[in-house]
C-alpha cells in the first residue's frame, strides 16, 4: 500500500507537529519477525524496487505496531500507528506514524 509517512517523535519524544519536508513517501509493509531477540510484527516503509531488486527501507523499522486510531492531521482522515524503534545506539523508543493512504 502506498503511503506518506509523518514520524511524530524525535528520539522517543513527541513533536508539537510534523513537518512535511520530513514527510517520506513509499509502500507500507507488514512482516512477522522471529530473532533470538525479538519476535513479532514489524511495519516497514520501503522503496519499491523498480528492477526487481529488493526494496530499500527509508525509515528505522517500526516494531510491534499497533494502530492508535484515525486522527484528522492537516484536514485529512489518516492511520496513527504506535510501535518502537531502534536508535542507532541501539536503544528502543517509542515512535508514531501518521500515514496518509495513497
Amino acid at each position: 500500500m502506498q503511503v506518506t509517512v509523518y514520524q511524530l517523535r524525535q528520539r522517543g519524544k513527541r513533536q508539537d507537529r510534523a513537518s512535511k519536508d520530513q514527510a517520506v513517501c513509499g509502500y507500507l509493509k507488514m512482516t512477522g519477525t522471529d530473532t533470538q531477540n525479538y519476535k513479532g510484527h514489524v511495519l516497514n516503509v520501503n522503496r519499491k524496487g523498480e528492477d526487481g531488486s529488493p526494496p530499500d527501507h527509508l525509515l528505522p523499522p517500526l516494531y510491534d505496531p499497533k494502530i492508535g486510531g484515525l486522527v484528522n492531521f492537516d484536514g485529512k482522515v489518516r492511520i496513527r500507528f504506535i510501535g518502537f524503534q531502534l536508535t542507532p545506539d541501539g536503544c528502543a523508543v517509542v515512535q508514531e506514524w501518521v500515514c496518509d493512504i495513497g
